[in-house]
This record gives structure tokens, C-alpha cells and sequence, in this order.
């Protein structure tokens, strides 16, 4: 079962976290924890208060117990509680998802403390930075789902394993039929010069007869434009040179997009970093609902834990053309 961990502070925009989840393509089952952290790092006489830190502490737990009725009312089936502790919310956070190993940590893209507004890098950049799991910055919008016009879902695609398990993450969420999913492949010098020596998926896009140096990024997007299609959802792609930071998050705004995922890492990232400078750039300056997927719950593997790392498999059982 899904694990989602919710952080929330009683702040507008957590307020609006709380509703975007309904336009997550959330299933109708999962576990969730509403957590709160009280803000005992106000100042040192605070620390040194235990009177303080009890009345934080239940003031905390007041307001998870809120967001918790709040969220039961948009998923009745879901199993939640809340959650309270006397902590920084970076750190409180960082220590839950530790603890308990959520699928999904969702937060809003800025929240509240007794020092005033709690800016992304603060609390989301380094949940972002010091978690391995999937994370959804949320930048929701007022009013109910069924206010809202058939959803927008881009994913940022460069063919690197991240960017499939963000694609992989996309396609099976449970999404309202008309919903169209856009795929976007920035050519930059990475991506430009990837036939050159392909690794990881790219190399079974790449053609002996291929014309074009970049023949390899349209036979990827249309094979994955098929699948989309073939799951009842709208379906574009395409493929435009310039900056990802920029492009990406120029074209979502453009395109109106209602949410963007993203993958930790992209053709060269490393592996020892957490999360990528474009996906770290896109959480902070999305003006969407951003989701940098790290892994996929209850996914179908092969022969390997990370799915379609080991694409020879993968032919053999025809996922792959």
C-alpha cells in the first residue's frame, strides 16, 4: 500500500497541498501520517522552556489532528493519522522519512514559522537534498477538483533511467479520463551528443541506420507518445534546444501544466548526489506542482530492483519495440 507522508505547518499553501493531492492521481487506498512540527527553534529561551516546548508540542499536534479530517474528507478510504513533534520542520521531516520510509513526501512550496514565512530553501530544499524518496512540492490552486479543467501533466524526458522511472511514475497514476500528458526532451549538449556513447536506455534507441544524430530522440518520444495513448489519455511531445532549467520550466508555464515530473538526476547525473541542479531548479522556480521521483511503488521489475535498467529483459518480454 502507498505511503504518503504530509508535512504540514497550517499555512496557506499547505492548506492547498492538502487539495492538490486530489488532482495527484492518488489511489483510493493508501496510508498516510499528517506531520507537524512544533517550532521549538524560535529562540534560545524557548529551547531552555519545557513549558514552551510541551504547549508547541500540542499546539503541533492540534493542527495535524485538522489537516488529518481534512484529508480523510477528500480520501475516506484512506488510513491517516496524525503526527506532532517538537522540532525543526526540516528536520523533523528529514528524521520521519527515516523512520517510517514513506513512498511520497508532499508539502507546500512555502509554509509557516514563528520566524515568518518559511521560504523552499529552508525546509523544502532539504527534505529535496537529504531524502531518497519521491517528493511533491506543491504549488496547488483554490477550489475543488471538480472545478478544475482536465488535468496537465508534463514530465521531463531525456532518456536516462531517471527520467522513464518519472515517466513510469506518471502513466500509472489513476488520472481523470481527458487528462493529457505532455512529454519534453530538451536537446542540450549532453543530449546532443549522446549517440556518440550511449549508455543505459539510450542505447536501444539508437539505430545502426539512424541519419540524424538526434533520429534517436524522435524514435523515443513516439514510442512513448504510443504509450500514453494506449492508456486512454491525451498524448504530446516534443523536443526543443536550449537550457533545461529554462526550457522546462518556460514551457510548463506556458503550456499551463498542473503539475511537472521530474527525475533526480538526468543523462550524466551523479550518483552520488541526491537530487540533480534541474531538478533542484525546477522544485524552487516551478510555478506548477513539481514531483522529483526517485522510485516507483509497486512497480512490476525485471532482473533488477530499478526498473528498466536492464533493458535486454525488457525486449525479451516485448515492453520494449
Amino acid at each position: 500500500m502507498l505511503r504518503v507522508l504530509v508535512a504540514y505547518d497550517g499555512s496557506e499553501c499547505s492548506d492547498k497541498a492538502l487539495g492538490d493531492l486530489t488532482r495527484a492521481g492518488m489511489p483510493a487506498e493508501a496510508e498516510a501520517v499528517v506531520f507537524t512540527a512544533g517550532d521549538r527553534w524560535i529562540d534560545e529561551a524557548s529551547l531552555a522552556d519545557s513549558d514552551f516546548a510541551e504547549l508547541s508540542l500540542r499546539q503541533a499536534m492540534e493542527t495535524a489532528r485538522h489537516a488529518a479530517k481534512k484529508l480523510e474528507g477528500h480520501f475516506p478510504r484512506w488510513q491517516i493519522r496524525p503526527e506532532a513533534v517538537s522540532d525543526s520542520a526540516a528536520w523533523g521531516i528529514v528524521d520521519k522519512v527515516a523512520a517510517w520510509n514513506p513512498d511520497m513526501v508532499v508539502m507546500g512550496s512555502h509554509g509557516r514559522s514563528a520566524a515568518g514565512r518559511l521560504l523552499f530553501g529552508s525546509v523544502s530544499h532539504s527534505v529535496l537534498t537529504r531524502t531518497h524518496c519521491n517528493l511533491r512540492i506543491s504549488r496547488g490552486r483554490d477550489g475543488e477538483a471538480h472545478e478544475v479543467a482536465p488535468l496537465r501533466i508534463m514530465v521531463a524526458f531525456d532518456g536516462s533511467q531517471e527520467s522513464e522511472t518519472a515517466f513510469d511514475m506518471a502513466l500509472g497514476r489513476y488520472w481523470p479520463k481527458g487528462t493529457h500528458i505532455r512529454l519534453i526532451t530538451v536537446i542540450d549538449s549532453k543530449v546532443a551528443t549522446a549517440f556518440a556513447q550511449p549508455t543505459g536506455p539510450i542505447r536501444f534507441w539508437i539505430k545502426n541506420e539512424d541519419k540524424h544524430p538526434l533520429d534517436w530522440v524522435e524514435r523515443m518520444l513516439s514510442c512513448q507518445k504510443n504509450e500514453i495513448q494506449e492508456r486512454g489519455f491525451t498524448a504530446s511531445s516534443e523536443a526543443i534546444k536550449g537550457d533545461p532549467k529554462r526550457v522546462i520550466l518556460r514551457e510548463a508555464e506556458k503550456w499551463g501544466a498542473d503539475s511537472l515530473f521530474v527525475g533526480p538526476r538526468g543523462l550524466t547525473g551523479d550518483k552520488r548526489t541526491i537530487a540533480g541542479s534541474v531538478s533542484a531548479s525546477l522544485a524552487t522556480h516551478g510555478h506548477c506542482t513539481v514531483e522529483v521521483v526517485h522510485r516507483l511503488w509497486g512497480a512490476a521489475t525485471c532482473c533488477d530492483s530499478s526498473l528498466r535498467e536492464h533493458r535486454a529483459c525488457m525486449e525479451e518480454k516485448e515492453v520494449f519495440p
